[in-house]
C-alpha cells in the first residue's frame, strides 16, 4: 500500500529553518499515521523508523515563526504516548544509526560512541541492560522536558542483531522491565534476515513505500513549484 503524495512548502526560511521546518512536517504526518493506527487497528505492539520523540535540533528557538509548528508536534507525541498507555501498546523506535553516548557516558568512557563501543562488547543476539532516556532531570533536554509528564518513561537498550551490522538503539515508552527480554527477541526475529544490513524488514519495507520516485518528484516540481527562481548560486554563468 503506497501512501497519498502530499507536500507543504513556506517562502522566507533560511537554511536551517528549511531543514528545520522539512523535520517537524515529517514528524507531524508521522505521528499522524501513527495515532490513526491506534485508532484503526489497535495493535499490541507499534514500531517506529527512528526515535521516539523530536531531536535536540528539531526544537526551534521561541520567536522563531516555526515555533508554533514545533508545539503541534509535541501535542502530538503527547497524544501517542497516552493513547499507547490507555490502551496498553507497547511502543518502541529503532535508530539505525545512533551517535548517542547513554551507555558510555554512564562508565565514563571517552572519545567513542555506544554504538562502536558495543560492536566490540556484544556478541549477536545480545543485548544490554535497559536505560532511563536520561539519567536524571538535570541531564534533560528542552525537548524531555516539553514531553513531561511522559518523558520519565522512557528507555534505551542496545541490541546487536547482525555479526557484520553495528548495534541498534531501541528506544522504548511504556513497557515494564519484565517485557523487554520478550521485546528483544521479538525485534531481533524480524532483524535477523541480512547479516550486513540488520534492520527490522516491516521497517525497511515501509521505508520502500513512502520514498518518493522521481516521476514523482517530477510531478510536484512542473504543477506547483515550477516558478519559483533557484537561487543564484545554482544558476550563475561562470564559476
Amino acid at each position: 500500500c503506497f501512501p497519498t503524495l502530499e507536500w507543504e512548502f513556506k517562502t522566507g526560511l533560511d537554511e536551517h529553518e528549511t531543514a528545520l521546518f522539512k523535520n517537524l512536517v515529517r514528524l507531524k504526518r508521522e505521528i499522524s499515521i501513527a495515532i490513526e493506527s491506534i485508532d484503526k487497528f489497535s495493535p499490541a505492539f507499534l514500531l517506529f523508523d527512528g526515535s521516539l520523540l523530536p531531536l535536540a535540533g528539531d526544537r526551534p528557538s521561541k520567536d522563531s515563526q516555526l515555533f508554533q509548528l514545533y508545539e503541534e508536534v509535541i501535542t502530538l507525541y503527547k497524544r501517542l504516548y497516552s493513547k499507547c498507555e490507555t490502551n496498553k501498546i507497547k511502543l518502541f523506535g529503532v535508530i539505525k544509526d545512533s551517535r548517542a553516548k547513554r551507555f558510555v557516558d554512564l562508565f565514563n568512557i571517552p572519545n567513542i560512541n555506544d554504538s562502536f563501543f558495543l560492536n566490540y562488547l556484544l556478541r549477536k543476539g545480545e543485548r544490554t541492560f535497559v536505560m532511563r532516556y536520561a539519567n536524571n532531570n538535570s541531564h534533560a533536554t528542552p525537548v524531555l522536558k516539553d514531553l513531561e509528564p511522559f518523558s520519565s518513561k522512557l528507555s534505551v537498550f542496545y541490541m546487536k542483531t547482525g555479526e557484520s551490522d553495528l548495534p541498534l538503539r531501541i528506544e522504548s515508552f511504556n513497557s515494564n522491565g519484565d517485557d523487554f527480554d520478550q521485546v528483544a527477541s521479538s525485534i531481533y526475529s524480524i532483524c535477523c534476515i541480512n547479516e550486513g544490513y540488520a534492520y527490522p524488514a516491516p521497517l525497511i519495507e515501509a521505508d520502500l513505500c513512502a520514498a518518493l520516485n522521481n516521476e514523482e518528484i517530477e510531478s510536484v516540481f512542473s504543477r506547483d513549484i515550477q516558478n519559483i527562481k533557484p537561487l543564484r548560486r545554482n544558476t550563475r554563468p561562470f564559476r
